[in-house]
């Protein structure tokens, strides 16, 4: 017994189906002594999902049939398998499995470890069920991808446990926890998130359609922190208040809706709650992990009448942000610098929502730090 060895070969997304269609026709046309069919190194370049060079193997069966088809990643970061069963309509079955790998699309996060399942086409992606683990948390959902005119992308997914400082240090591209002091205040908000997501996007392509897609829901944070204000004590100070900067708010309550889209993440609806203080507002977080936004404090039943405008002085790798109270018993008059956070915040509601219906805001429980 012995394998039929075809060494580095490039294969055009004509020939992938072809080979598929040639397997049913190998148990006659190759020697019984043949156990396997063994693909060295085989490249897809029709394939945007499957970059670079892989191993593709398609045992023997034992009534002298070949197939499924395993392919395994070669070279690169991690170990990713994947089984294709042919099934009629000129499409795969498929089943992955990875470990310590990097998907060729969307977020540039390592997965511990992901297993997924579903069909795959020529003008169409079905994911019907996918979990993984990873620094970042544990996460399960389902993704589709047709194209009609073009790809359209949808799906959903709830993701819990989520180290939300190693989340946005892996973004701004700071180092790991504990590499430098006080790294815990690099992030703009600090905790452990549950969120329920959901997907949507349409390109010309499907690598762009997952570029540019979309996502919106709800978010509960546990032991939740702001970093950067001290909202409890700008509000206290009223409009004496102005200039304050640095320090952190925690939070026994935190949800809000937040909406990832481009290079921006905003908090809409946020419902905040530390002792006798509920800060209510909107904040984003830009490419830089700079906080802005526009916060309301209520502290007991007294309502502070002003909102706390927060307006990063520079990028979050200090974590250092100028604030603003203003307060409408100020004689004043009003600065139009004071709209800016305002302003840029209602721009990404107007872009995200034409393209997201606005998912209903959640209040969300945690433990008091």
């Amino acid at each position: 017994w012995g394998e039929a060895v075809v060494p580095s070969l490039v294969l055009t997304r004509d020939q992938a189906f072809a080979l598929a269609d040639l397997l049913p026709a190998l148990k006659g046309g190759l020697p019984p002594a043949v156990s396997s069919l063994r693909l060295a190194s085989v490249g897809f370049p029709d394939f945007p999902l499957l970059p670079g060079r892989y191993e593709v193997a398609v045992p023997r069966q034992a009534d002298g049939s070949f197939g499924p088809i395993e392919l395994a990643s070669t070279g690169g970061y991690g170990q990713m398998r994947m089984r294709l069963l042919p099934q009629a309509g000129d499409q795969f079955g498929f089943q992955l499995e990875a470990s310590d790998w990097i998907a060729p699309a969307g977020p540039a996060f390592p997965w511990a470890k992901l297993e997924a399942a579903g069909r795959l086409g020529a003008r169409h992606l079905a994911v019907e069920s996918f979990s993984g683990s990873g620094f970042f948390g544990d996460s399960q959902g389902a993704i589709s991808a047709t194209y009609l005119r073009e790809w359209v992308l949808t799906g959903s997914v709830r993701s819990t446990n989520v180290d939300l400082p190693a989340v946005f240090r892996h973004l701004g591209g700071l180092p790991p926890a504990g590499a430098a002091d006080d790294d815990a205040r690099r992030a703009p908000l600090g905790g452990s998130a549950t969120l329920d997501l959901r997907l949507m996007s349409q390109a010309a392509t499907l690598p762009e359609a997952i570029r540019r897609a979309t996502l919106v829901g709800a978010i509960e944070v546990r032991n939740a922190q702001v970093n950067g204000i001290n909202l409890g004590l700008a509000a206290a100070q009223g409009v004496d208040g102005g200039g304050l900067g640095g320090g952190s708010t925690r939070f026994s309550e935190l949800g809000a809706t937040v909406t990832v889209a481009g290079q921006r993440i905003v908090f809409r609806d946020i419902v905040g709650v530390a002792g006798a203080m509920t800060a209510r507002g909107q904040l984003v977080v830009d490419k830089d992990l700079a906080l802005s936004g526009v916060v309301r404090v209520e502290i007991g039943s007294s309502r502070v009448a002003a909102p706390v405008t927060l307006r990063p002085s520079r990028p979050v790798r200090r974590a250092v942000h100028s604030v603003r109270v203003r307060s409408h018993r100020s004689a004043r008059r009003a600065d139009p610098r004071d709209t800016v956070a305002a302003s840029s915040m209602d721009e990404v509601a107007t872009a995200t929502s034409a393209r997201v219906p606005a998912a209903e805001s959640t209040r969300m429980r945690g433990r008091e730090v």
